[in-house]
């Protein structure tokens, strides 16, 4: 982890990992009181990643908890506090497909509240949105075209409901987090579009087959697209 100031300046290191505690750390931070939250795509008990804290002063990093497999691995997204307990997504995990899951804020074993089996989604890659008790989020692959959903899960478990799923034309791989407005969600898709370099969309929370497109990306984003062929090598 490292901090900079706004104006700028030399990253400050504030803390490294070592394989125990977690390897490539690939969400954002998520800032409760004064301890930083997040989790690592490997590394471990199992090798199947973390949830971490660290000090926003700095420190050695703290495992949380480790995934074993059964309740998810891989996790790649930011994590959500709903009361005293973090919410996120793995990437793989539960038959290969991905898991939602949940730990409290103090540490334990993660419990996978939700798997994904491909018709409703694959791959879940942002962080989750909630909505009075229910989480709302995307997956990168699955649904009726192989090229992505937007998913919704109660917060107290259960199979993961594919709201929509993407064709194409709408986008494919959305790897992002979608943003509320209303009773609509905003969001990007890596893939897809007119000229398949990606798309915005929008999804109203009202009935909806699909995602519609509201412009296209010039082009894809480089960095994006390095952590997908990391993750992608790393499953």
């Amino acid at each position: 982890m490292f901090s900079v100031p706004v104006g700028g300046g030399t990253p400050t290191a504030l803390g490294s990992f070592n394989g125990s505690n977690g390897t490539y750390p690939t969400g954002g931070l998520t800032l409760i009181g004064s301890t930083l939250y997040g989790t690592t795509s490997q590394g471990g008990a199992s090798g199947y990643g973390t949830v971490f804290s660290i000090p926003v002063g700095g420190g050695t990093p703290t495992a949380l908890g480790s995934f074993d497999g059964v309740n998810g691995e891989n996790p790649c997204g930011s994590l959500t506090l709903i009361s005293s307990t973090l919410y996120g997504t793995t990437w793989t995990g539960s038959a290969a497909y991905g898991t939602v899951f949940s730990i409290p804020v103090g540490g334990g074993t993660p419990t996978a509240l939700g798997s994904f089996n491909g018709s409703n989604g694959e791959e879940p890659d942002g962080s989750l949105t909630l909505i009075g008790s229910t989480l709302y989020g995307t997956t990168v692959y699955g649904g009726a075209n192989n090229d992505g959903t937007v998913f919704s899960i109660p917060v107290g478990g259960g199979t993961p409901t594919a709201l929509a799923w993407f064709n194409g034309s709408s986008g494919a791989q959305p790897y992002g987090s979608l943003t509320l407005v209303g009773s609509t969600f905003y969001g990007t898709a890596a893939g897809g579009g007119a000229s398949g370099e990606g798309t915005v969309f929008a999804l109203n929370l009202g009935p909806s087959p699909e995602p519609s497109t509201l412009a296209l990306l010039a082009a894809a984003a480089l960095g994006l697209a390095a952590c997908r062929r990391r993750r992608r090598g790393v499953v």
